[in-house]
């Protein structure tokens, strides 16, 4: 009777032993399967979407920068015909019918000055 139960749980313990040794590499062989068929392509897509919106935003902060240096050197131009026009008063040429001439040479050099520095400024600011 030992001799046909020994029998009967050698098919079982065989069976087990497969079992035992097949299913990690059935996990292994699943695991690889999802990375190489879902995990990579997902990952791919998000860095080809991640390089699509770092083109984009550098492209409009290039916009942005170059939309502000002209708006800094328009102030910059703004200020300098302001200080004009309270220092110094018309001379027209015929020519040149809306010329001013300055007050005086020392505040029209440090006015040019200033107008260029302040131009100096905004390129190392927004460049």
């Amino acid at each position: 009777m030992e001799a046909k139960q020994t029998l009967a749980l050698l098919p079982f313990k065989k069976l087990l032993i497969y079992f035992i040794l097949f299913t990690p590499v059935l996990i292994i062989a699943i695991s690889i399967s999802y990375y190489l068929v879902a995990f990579l392509p997902s990952k791919e897509k998000m860095r080809n979407e991640l390089e699509k919106e770092k083109i984009r935003l550098e492209a409009e902060n290039s916009k942005d920068k170059e939309a502000k240096l002209e708006e800094c050197i328009a102030e910059a131009e703004a200020r300098f015909k302001r200080i004009k026009d309270i220092n110094s008063e018309p001379d027209p040429k015929p020519d040149y019918p809306d010329a001013r001439q300055w007050n005086s040479n020392e505040l029209a050099d440090s006015t040019i000055k200033e107008f260029q520095n302040n131009q100096d400024l905004c390129v190392k600011k927004y460049k």
